[in-house]
């Protein structure tokens, strides 16, 4: 890496010389902080987000360069857990972010949800959602976990 991306990168490599992840240091942050909030939202527990993780993939590489929050309204409670309807807008965003121009040479690269009252994993649900929307094996899940310190662990499946 250049000297001028250690400041602006950070990377994931993946056990036995794996999938490597390149990520923007400023979108983890916006990342971060978006689910440092919505964690404050409640008093115990607070709200569970999620979104669509945008840039390129190149061999073995996958570089995180922005993202887009999912759309959940929530009605099965704070957790992320998607409707049918919610399932619906993600696959419009989807779809729009081919024909969205601050996107452009930009695909979907995987995704990211918060966990607030569980530890870092994925669920079923999660692993469904995973295999519907993002099913090429080099697409990746980042779940995070924040805590009332504003700090947030998180790790990459």
């Amino acid at each position: 890496m250049r000297q001028q991306e250690e400041n602006t990168s950070g990377v994931w490599r993946a056990g036995g010389g794996g999938l490597e992840v390149e990520y923007s240091l400023a979108a983890m942050e916006e990342i971060r902080a978006i689910v440092v909030r919505s964690f404050h939202q409640f008093s115990r527990g607070g709200l569970e987000i999620g979104g669509v993780l945008f840039g390129t993939h190149e061999g073995g590489v996958v570089r995180v360069q922005t993202w887009q929050r999912i759309p959940c309204r929530h009605a099965l409670g704070p957790g992320f857990k998607l409707t049918p309807e919610d399932e619906a807008e993600l696959d419009r965003l989807l779809i729009a972010s081919g024909q969205d121009p601050s996107l452009d040479g930009l695909v979907p690269v995987g995704w990211f949800l918060s966990r607030t009252r569980s530890e870092i994993a994925l669920s079923d649900a999660d692993r469904r959602l995973h295999a519907r929307f993002f099913p090429e094996p080099w697409q990746v899940a980042i779940v995070f976990r924040p805590a009332r310190s504003n700090s947030v662990r998180a790790a990459f499946f």
